[in-house]
């Protein structure tokens, strides 16, 4: 007995639709919008470097700034790492 059940899924199944589904398109959307705006900002810390250096850290070199922001994308693109491992280890809970 195998513990992997087929299913058979076929366009005559009512429940399963292989059609155009407007949700579907918005979602994409939604999903390319949001990594776009989160990428953009994360990668474009020469505007974030200008800032601390003029307003924030006047008195450090770009060098030792630097670092915050190199810290900064390191988190931005390995932290989803261990957040899938989270999610698929514990599930995701409303609170």
């Amino acid at each position: 007995m195998s513990a992997v059940q087929e299913v058979d899924v076929t366009e005559s199944d009512p429940e399963v639709s292989f059609g155009f589904d407007p949700r579907v398109i918005l979602t994409l959307a939604r999903a390319f919008r949001s990594l776009f705006v989160t990428v953009g900002v994360g990668t474009s810390f020469s505007v974030f470097l200008h800032l601390y250096k003029e307003e924030l850290l006047g008195d450090s070199s770009e060098t030792a700034i630097a670092w915050i922001l190199r810290i900064h994308l390191f988190l931005l693109f390995f932290s989803p790492i261990l957040t899938d491992l989270a999610v698929e280890r514990y599930g995701t809970r409303v609170s």
